[in-house]
């Protein structure tokens, strides 16, 4: 379905949470786009901290290391 946007002008990009799981399975996803690319995203609110168990800081160091590990 991705080689039917070969045409486009833009791109096609896909989101995904900082989880690797996710990641990986956009980068599936975008295979055979002319143009693409994945947003990554965290909760970073109070409550989200709190569910993660991490600070400000450690959500912030752990950003390159999950992209990282995909790569």
């Amino acid at each position: 379905m991705v080689e039917q946007t070969r045409n486009l002008t833009g791109g096609i990009f896909a989101l995904a949470r900082l989880r690797e799981d996710d990641i990986v399975q956009c980068i599936r996803s975008l295979e055979g786009a002319k143009h693409g690319g994945i947003h990554v995203f965290v909760g970073t609110s109070p409550e989200h901290r709190e569910a993660l168990h991490k600070s400000p800081e450690e959500i912030l160091a752990d950003i390159p290391a999950r992209i990282m590990q995909v790569r």
